[in-house]
């Protein structure tokens, strides 16, 4: 009995003394995104896009900033269609800076002609179907900051933490809050 209970003492001294290992962005490549979901690593082969808004809009409030956007394209569980988790970062100012992300709820229709500043979303797509949708979860804002840009080459760097809440969601196994941490990117602005 005394050997059971030392043996079971050594088990769980061993168990308290072994540290989660954690999880280190590699050093990025242009193109290249890294993030935590959930505090494991977001997939590797994720596609970022930096755009300029059209400077021609009516749309005064997103002139001068930019869209972040970041996709991941996966087949389903049962292989019969495309997977899209879509992470989406909006009125981002072309400069460096951390920018909050607040709570946002917008219609497709005139999302970018509303008066707000920077905000996300996220969105899960199966083939042509969305599946989730999800906004800044209003208690927990979020940002996107803007660590490095070279105007010459167009690069552009950042980080972002993000915590959404599902808008609206179908069947499907995402839950309903979601955490992107330690984010970091390196993007060409197209």
């Amino acid at each position: 009995m005394k050997t059971i209970v030392v043996v079971w003492g050594m088990l769980l001294a061993l168990i308290a003394c072994k540290k989660e290992q954690e999880v280190v962005a590699p050093e990025l490549q242009v193109g290249q995104v890294f993030a935590l979901l959930h505090g494991k690593r977001w997939h590797e082969d994720i596609a970022v896009k930096v755009t300029r808004f059209n400077e021609t809009s009516q749309c005064e409030s997103a002139k001068g900033t930019w869209s972040i956007h970041f996709e991941r394209f996966a087949l389903t569980q049962q292989r019969d269609s495309l997977l899209i988790e879509s992470l989406f970062f909006s009125k981002i100012p072309r400069k460096i800076g951390r920018y909050p992300i607040k709570e946002t709820i917008v219609t497709p229709a005139n999302a970018y002609c509303q008066d707000y500043n920077a905000n996300a979303s996220f969105t899960i797509l199966e083939g042509d179907v969305g599946t989730a949708s999800y906004y800044a979860k209003k208690d927990e804002p979020g940002f996107l900051e803007i660590t490095d840009f070279n105007a010459d080459t167009g690069i552009v760097e950042g980080t972002f933490e993000l915590t959404v809440e599902v808008y609206w969601k179908g069947i499907t196994p995402y839950p309903d809050i979601v955490r992107f941490t330690k984010g970091q990117f390196k993007a060409k602005v197209k």
